[in-house]
């Protein structure tokens, strides 16, 4: 494919998904690339390698065919998705793509933190041979020197090494982009509109998509991008993100939504969720509602937590510096964040509370004729102290702590900034300090980076409950594995449940992704259903055309609504054939008065997966009850990935004779007035449940029960007792630990 002389690495064509495009060859820049973001470690130099090779084989081949490809790569928060793409974009450099397009972030601060991120990584110099020609939110005038450099590719008298890739670097916003997409234009109007091209979207979730698709209209940003890739006809696009809920959830016909996903594993040393937020964690404090000030709940002084957590923080400080006392290498900066709200008045507030308690304590640690404040202010230091000691078992003993006055200097050369916008953040003087607290909301959101971050304190509300929202605010994870035992995260308990929930979730999300790719299928036919806590949703609304709904995670499935003769009788004979080819007995444990129609056989024991390959996966279902049906059997095939040998038991209710059931019809949908039979007697009054306990209460101790019920379908008796349908063998399926899902009923049926 490239020209360029290969450098020796194990990259083979097995390390490649099955439904790769192409195989990318790593040359010169790629190397240099891994090299330099992970030093000597061959492992992390591999694994980086291998994934950039997946993303890249799923793109466009630079010298294939004309067409326009939508990628979707999903890191972890903070883990490194900014070193995969700048990887993927050195790659593609070696493998002769022209033209790369970074769409990096939604302001100033971000662009220019992503933009220089890359030059650097890329390693720009001002050499004349560099490999790159860099646009940073190029203008009118840009375009002729880019119409040259594309022309140098076709001319065979000028070297490849002195060749150029075009770099644009532009700022996410609809000026900026439609700027672009009018150079771009100008660029294919000239015969240009066929160079081999890579748009990486990052945050690829946020500001890129469709807010008014619910009301069949574009909205400004959305439809810039659109006019960026309409000017390149041989382009993949690919949104780089951790919450990656919104373009999952678009409609599959959508723009962008994407035909491909690959999932990023981060690298040694990441702290995220499956550490913070295990059971029972270490690292995470409970701000109680009474700590919490609200209209209701007025604070006249400063919250027990958050003096507790900053006792923790300024020991981490003061450990900081003890540390490069003794000739040790530690982070450059050490910072705790305060995330109270949204608005700017709170954020006043605990500034204020902060700076009151930081002077206190300073001069309570420097007056030497209060000793009872001083006494009482170590107590609180020493209590979080051993806090930390449960988790870090480094620390020095803590009179080191307070020799030379080593912890008050801690506290007092700490600094303090509350941060309420953009500017803020572009104006915080690293340089100028070792310690940090940050104040502010919306700004230590997504994408900016609380440099050194040990201690969070986060009193701010779950809101609406959007779970990507919720996790792109987790600034307190990343690499900070050297660390971790200096890591408090205090929350509502409420938030803490809710990161809780996330991780199933996420991991949910990327299990799904990854077995999607294992079986070779393009994304659009990935079903969409994945672990959800009830208190949360996944995204806003306001971008997904078709709503999603809850699968509560009740023990019982069954059929409410049926119709179709045509589909009834072949699941009548697909159950019938399967009936016959197990061992069903009678269950003689039961009541010795029970009726004929309340007896049942069964089989015990039964491989779950033998029970969903030949008889689940195989039931058609009717249209208005599928969606929880295929959502019911992906829930089983979760059970099997996790345990593959689990068992099932078959009942076959009422030993196979037909239970009538009232009905209505309205056109060719029949909707069942009740499904399982209760129990007998009826009443506590009479020992509810001594003969028969109800079809419910028959499910045995397996993890799964299928019962199959024979129902014949009529009118009530009053509205003249009509049978409506044929008799029907349905299916009702109960789990023992049953979860909560997020469905939307579209992507393919591949459950």
């Amino acid at each position: 494919m490239t020209s360029k002389s290969p450098v020796e690495i194990q990259c083979s064509k097995s390390s490649l998904p099955q439904n790769a495009q192409w195989q990318p060859e790593v040359g010169n820049e790629c190397m240099d690339v891994v090299k330099r973001l992970r030093g000597e470690d061959l492992d992390a130099q591999q694994t980086l390698l291998d994934e950039s090779r997946r993303i890249l084989s799923r793109c466009v081949p630079p010298d294939g065919d004309e067409k326009s490809e939508t990628g979707l790569v999903m890191g972890y928060v903070q883990s490194g998705k900014t070193s995969s793409f700048t990887t993927v974009v050195a790659l593609a450099n070696d493998n002769n793509y022209q033209l790369v397009v970074v769409i990096a972030g939604i302001s100033t601060l971000l662009t220019e933190q992503s933009r220089n991120r890359l030059t650097s990584d890329l390693n720009f110099s001002e050499s004349p041979f560099t490999p790159w020609m860099h646009f940073s939110n190029p203008r009118e005038d840009d375009a002729e020197l880019m119409c040259n450099l594309f022309s140098e590719w076709d001319d065979a008298d000028i070297p490849h090494e002195e060749k150029k890739t075009v770099l644009i670097t532009v700022l996410k916003h609809h000026v900026h982009l439609r700027n672009l997409a009018e150079i771009l234009r100008a660029i294919s109007d000239r015969g240009f509109s066929t160079v081999p091209a890579l748009i990486i979207d990052d945050e690829g979730d946020q500001a890129s998509l469709n807010t008014l698709v619910r009301r069949n209209e574009e909205s400004t940003t959305y439809r810039r991008i659109e006019m960026v890739r309409n000017c390149l006809s041989r382009c993949t696009y690919l949104q780089y993100t951790a919450t990656p809920q919104a373009i999952l959830f678009l409609n599959i016909l959508d723009k962008l939504s994407p035909s491909f996903a690959e999932v990023l594993e981060p690298g040694e040393g990441y702290v995220g969720g499956q550490t913070l937020f295990a059971p029972n964690s270490p690292y995470v404090g409970v701000i109680p509602a009474s700590e919490i000030p609200e209209d209701d709940n007025y604070l006249d002084s400063p919250p027990t937590t958050l003096k507790r957590a900053m006792a923790a923080f300024f020991i981490g400080v003061a450990v900081g510096i003890w540390a490069r006392r003794q000739g040790e290498k530690i982070p450059e900066h050490r910072s705790m964040m305060i995330h109270p709200d949204y608005l700017k008045q709170p954020h006043s507030d605990y500034g204020n509370w902060v700076k009151s308690i930081r002077d206190v304590w300073v001069s309570i640690l420097s007056d030497e004729d209060t000793p009872e404040d001083k006494i009482a202010l170590l107590d609180l230091f020493k209590e979080e102290y051993h806090d930390l000691a449960k988790t870090c078992n480094e620390l020095p003993a803590f009179e080191k702590l307070l020799h030379n006055n080593l912890l008050r200097q801690a506290i007092k050369g700490t600094r303090i900034l509350i941060l309420n916008s953009d500017q803020d953040l572009e104006s915080v003087p690293w340089s100028g300090g070792y310690a940090w607290i940050l104040i502010g909301g919306q700004s230590l959101d997504r994408g900016f980076t609380v440099k050194g971050l040990t201690v969070t304190y986060m009193p701010r509300k779950i809101g609406v409950g959007n779970a990507d929202t919720i996790q792109q605010r987790a600034r307190f994870f990343g690499y900070k594995s050297g660390y971790l035992g200096l890591i408090r995260v205090f929350m509502r308990q409420e938030k803490i449940a809710a990161y809780e929930a996330y991780v199933e979730h996420e991991q949910s999300i990327r299990d799904r992704l990854q077995s999607n790719n294992r079986e070779g299928r393009p994304l659009n036919e990935m079903f969409r259903r994945f672990v959800l806590n009830l208190a949360l949703k996944p995204c806003r609304k306001n971008v997904v055309a078709n709503d999603w709904f809850r699968d509560r995670g009740d023990a019982w499935w069954k059929p409410k609504r049926v119709c179709n003769v045509e589909i009834a009788k072949e699941n009548n004979a697909l159950i019938e054939r399967f009936l016959a080819s197990i061992s069903l007995v009678e269950d003689t444990s039961g009541h010795s008065n029970r009726s004929d129609i309340q007896k049942v056989k069964n089989a015990k024991d039964m491989p779950l997966r033998r029970v969903y390959e030949e008889l689940l996966a195989k039931i058609k279902m009717f249209d208005d009850v599928k969606e929880g049906w295929v959502s019911r059997l992906m829930a089983i095939k979760n059970l099997l990935d996790e345990n593959p040998d689990a068992r099932c038991t078959i009942f076959q209710m009422s030993q196979g004779e037909t239970r009538e059931r009232d009905a209505k019809r309205e056109d060719k949908e029949i909707e069942l007035s009740a499904f399982f039979m209760g129990a007998n007697p009826k009443t506590k009054k009479y020992g509810k449940g001594e003969v028969y306990p109800g079809d419910t209460e028959i499910h045995g101790t397996n993890e799964v029960a299928v019962q199959i019920h024979n129902i014949r379908p009529r009118k009530k008796v009053k509205d003249g007792g009509e049978i409506l349908g044929p008799d029907m063998l349905l299916p009702a399926i109960w789990m023992r630990r049953p979860k909560s899902f997020v469905v939307q009923p579209q992507g393919g049926p591949n459950a």
